[in-house]
């Protein structure tokens, strides 16, 4: 441990029950208050089962990175992965998406206002979102560890939100509306509606694959981050078949289908209680704010490994007695308050934060692929671990699902997206090849530098590949 905060300036601070409410906080966010309703549109009383199928959807879509994430833990996630085992050019296309991506920030923050808006509807929007972006960025700013600890207490409020809803609502289920039967064991289920349903479903279950770009401030990270995140996803999911089971449970399907939960909610709580208000403000404005919370983690982490790299400016691997890249989380908070100056809606911003990750998300399943070929002893030693023709199978198909979604929303862009995204990337470009001209002037090969190992991969290696010649040789005595 000692050595890998030598070499990053990082710290392993991370525990498993952090890891896990980190997993669930990115993944609870406003889409079980806004995309229950349209789930059950298509699929009625079996809106449990569309839970279900979409966290294993989930589950197995990410089990890539599940493998790689354990056997090859690194701050930087999928851009470390790529650089090093696919190309580096590939890994700065993936740095543009991800610079790209911390639009996401302008969109939680912008969310998480329209949920406080009811609680003070004098202040606009654009500046409370700015509040909320420069708060969590401070909170980021004191280490993993302090951000963790606030994550498990508002996952703590967050939850008990959620149970506000989930108890008294368990108590208002009529037989009337629907059977524990009906809701997990449905007579006739139409795989059009179910696939239907999931599709939209597995946007409110996406997220804990935050763990993966954290690999350097994680303890036991091997076991820990492929643990955390089936645990966490696997706990998020019983809380979602619960709220969906209650949903069609207090009144019929045309009452609550394509609605917000907010109805449902309204029925059991009643319109002008306490609890109804603690419910949609307290859940839906603490979910937005860890899933916020989520992505200055990851993008900070990531920016912080490329300019390790050197393919971005070194000043963004200062790091603070917190063990923070503070100037990363800084840079992060800057492009966030200006994207919400600018005042992107919502749809444009979905627009520019999925699309490029989408297209060009094949590059991510390829590294697990080859990881058995390049570290064998590492793959062989992993806590979760499969067949290398299933990893293959499961990378292979869930990449080319990943770009047929990209090319669908991609093609209902607007012309003036267009536009933005070639010159951004057409921008993008030209410092690629104008960095890759100044460090050869230095005498820096770059792309040699990007296919570097990590020092904690070759570490693994070496200790995984003397204990099994070590067990040969006591075999053979």
């Amino acid at each position: 441990m000692k050595k890998n905060e030598e070499d990053n300036g990082l710290k392993r601070q991370l525990s498993m029950t952090m890891c896990i409410t980190l997993v669930m906080g990115a993944i609870i966010g406003s889409g079980i208050f806004t995309m229950t309703g349209t789930a059950i549109g298509y699929i009625g009383k079996a809106v449990p089962v569309a839970f279900i199928t979409a966290a294993i959807f989930i589950i197995i879509t990410n089990i890539p990175s599940i493998f790689q994430g354990g056997a090859l833990p690194a701050t930087g996630g999928s851009y470390v992965y790529v650089s090093r085992f696919v190309h580096p050019t590939f890994g700065y296309i993936h740095i543009l998406n991800l610079i790209m991506g911390t639009f996401n920030i302008a969109l939680m923050g912008t969310s998480a206002a329209m949920y406080f808006q009811p609680l003070m509807p004098s202040i606009p929007t654009k500046v409370t979102a700015a509040i909320f972006i420069l708060l969590l960025a401070i909170l980021g700013s004191f280490g993993v560890k302090i951000s963790g600890i606030v994550q498990n207490i508002i996952i703590i409020i967050m939850i008990a939100a959620l149970l506000t809803f989930i108890i008294p609502g368990l108590g208002a289920i009529s037989s009337e509306f629907v059977t524990i039967g009906e809701a997990l064991f449905p007579n006739t289920l139409e795989f059009a509606a179910l696939w239907s349903a999931v599709a939209i479903l597995r946007y409110s279950l996406m997220g804990g694959g935050i763990v993966f770009t954290l690999g350097d401030e994680v303890k036991n990270p091997g076991r820990t981050i492929p643990a955390s995140f089936f645990i966490g996803t696997a706990l998020v999911t019983l809380f979602y078949c619960l709220i969906g089971y209650i949903s069609v449970g207090v009144a019929p399907l045309e009452v609550v289908a394509n609605q917000p939960l907010s109805v449902s909610a309204a029925l059991i709580l009643g319109e002008h209680s306490g609890a109804f208000q603690f419910f949609l403000v307290g859940g839906a404005l603490l979910a937005t704010l860890t899933t916020l919370n989520g992505s200055f983690l990851i993008y900070s982490r990531t920016l912080y490994a490329a300019a390790k790299d050197l393919v971005l400016p070194g000043f963004l691997t200062t790091t603070n007695k917190f063990g923070v890249p503070i100037v990363a989380v800084w840079v992060c908070a800057f492009i966030g308050l200006t994207v919400v100056l600018l005042e992107l809606t919502v749809t444009q911003l979905l627009s520019f934060v999925s699309i490029p990750g989408l297209l060009l998300g094949f590059i991510y399943y390829i590294p697990p692929i080859v990881i058995s070929r390049k570290l064998p002893y590492c793959a062989k030693n992993a806590w979760f671990r499969l067949p290398s023709w299933l990893i293959t199978l499961i990378s292979v198909s869930s990449a080319i699902l990943l770009f047929t979604l990209g090319k669908s929303l991609f093609d209902r862009m607007e012309t003036s997206h267009y536009i933005g995204m070639l010159i951004f990337y057409g921008l993008g470009f030209v410092y690629w090849f104008l960095r890759l001209a100044y460090l050869k002037k230095q005498g820096i090969d770059l792309i040699a530098n990007m296919k570097g190992f990590h020092p904690y991969w070759i570490e693994l290696e070496e200790k995984y590949k003397n204990e099994e010649l070590q067990r040969i040789a006591t075999s053979d005595k």
